[in-house]
């Protein structure tokens, strides 16, 4: 499950506690872009975060990632 969002930081937040809520319930793996992270970071101390990041601008092509839809 991938997070990309470029907003303020109760929107960071929402989309961290989604994530958690899938990796737990769902055994998904959470995905964070960096940028969400650094500004969580820059608050909570996400050393023990169970959440991933990813610097999707470097590194990957999202749009030819496979939609999943339940």
């Amino acid at each position: 499950m991938l997070s990309r969002c470029k907003t303020r930081i109760g929107n960071q937040l929402s989309s961290y506690a989604a994530i958690l809520y899938f990796q737990q319930t769902y055994n998904m793996t959470g995905i964070m872009d960096s940028f969400q992270m650094n500004i969580l970071q820059s608050i909570f101390n996400t050393a023990a975060s169970s959440v991933s990041t990813i610097d999707l601008s470097s590194c990957c092509r999202p749009a030819h990632w496979k939609k999943w839809k339940r």
